[in-house]
């Protein structure tokens, strides 16, 4: 009897007598990948990370800003949702300051090892941003 590559299915000749065992396996092998599966989505799905833009890291490129942070845990096919790392008590002038900062920023991409943010313009202070998804 043969066995499927990535998870070990019985695959049964056409010779083969019709066995519930290697049926019953089969399901249980299957259940087994897509519970594991979720499992992995559902956490890197709901993981953050925080992290910090230097105001003294932004670099001109074709008009726009850009600050690229080295993430071991990044990769490039990850699409991180960027959000506010504010809290609740921050103080008026830090949220008005920091909104603004936050606001220039128009795009992030990933690659394997990094994450690269752009701006429209240069950021004015040091702010943290958030990343879901990675």
């Amino acid at each position: 009897m043969r066995k499927t590559e990535k998870l070990k299915l019985n695959m049964p000749d056409r010779s083969d007598n019709y066995n519930v065992e290697d049926f019953n396996t089969n399901f249980e092998l299957l259940d087994k990948a897509i519970t594991e599966d979720k499992s992995f989505l559902i956490e890197k799905v709901l993981r953050e990370l925080i992290v910090s833009l230097k105001v003294d890291n932004w670099h001109p490129v074709n008009g726009m800003w850009q600050q690229t942070l080295t993430l071991s845990d990044i990769k490039a096919t990850d699409n991180p949702i960027v959000f506010s790392t504010l809290s609740e008590t921050s103080l008026y002038q830090n949220i008005k300051a920091y909104n603004k900062n936050f606001s220039y920023l128009y795009a992030a991409k990933t690659t394997d090892g990094s994450i690269t943010f752009y701006a429209i313009k240069k950021p004015t202070i040091t702010f943290s941003v958030g990343l879901k998804g990675v």
